[in-house]
């Protein structure tokens, strides 16, 4: 899980334009979600509705928690709390 976080990490920090140092990972959940838009979809966008394997990662920076939805692939997105769905399932496999 430690590569997923790492992952994650470098996502946040490129997407929020913050420290690397600046990010906690809370935690890491391996998931199934539902549609190729990692449980973020954008709207208007169309996705392939195909069962995809990923991880649901938390952290905080500044105080606040942000998410961050990845495939098992190691690409993900910053997901906005409005945007947000819930995986399919999932397992915590917390740090």
């Amino acid at each position: 899980m430690q590569k997923v976080a790492e992952q994650a990490t470098e996502i946040l920090a490129k997407s929020l334009n913050v420290a690397p140092e600046a990010i906690t990972i809370l935690s890491v959940q391996r998931v199934q979600w539902r549609n190729a838009s990692l449980g973020c979809p954008k709207p208007g966008m169309m996705y392939a509705q195909v069962i995809t394997p990923g991880y649901l990662v938390k952290a905080e920076i500044d105080g606040q928690v942000r998410e961050v939805h990845m495939n098992d692939r190691g690409h993900g997105v910053v997901c906005p709390p409005a945007r947000a769905q819930k995986p399919f399932q999932g397992d915590d496999v917390s740090q």
